[in-house]
């Protein structure tokens, strides 16, 4: 009877059937991890701490926080309506795409994007987070 139990089992495991639906299921899964960290979503966990409520906002700015991107992750590429957006480099190095155009940014660099226009950023290093200030304010 043992010998039968182990046939059964490794038979079924590694029957055509069994080798077919690992894959597809394994290609699945990678191909819904790659859809959700595609560019647009960026990539990785970051923080963003925001400094004011609402209500301090008083509805002309939509956030004011200090966002902290660990390393190689990003916030994708997205296009602003009805806001604008800054970036304030206090920490690390970063890669900043500006509508497409890419430029290597680090401590102390300003970045601005107009209402209607696209961008995005990543953390370049390996070892440490990148830290910055965002402020969204509304048009």
């Amino acid at each position: 009877q043992l010998p039968y139990f182990f046939t059964a089992v490794f038979g079924g495991a590694f029957s055509p059937d069994a080798i077919f639906g690992g894959i597809f299921g394994t290609v699945l899964v990678q191909g819904v991890k790659r859809g959700l960290m595609s560019n647009e979503a960026g990539q990785g966990t970051i923080t963003i701490v925001k400094l004011l409520t609402p209500a301090e906002l008083d509805g002309k700015c939509d956030m004011y926080a200090k966002v902290i991107l660990p390393p190689l992750c990003s916030i994708g590429v997205h296009e602003h309506h009805g806001n604008t957006e800054t970036y304030h480099i206090l920490q690390g190095s970063a890669c900043y795409n500006d509508n497409g155009s890419e430029v290597a940014l680090g401590a102390g660099a300003t970045t601005f994007c107009p209402d209607g226009e696209k961008h995005g950023i990543a953390n370049t290093s390996r070892t440490a987070a990148l830290v910055f200030m965002a402020l969204i304010i509304n048009k």
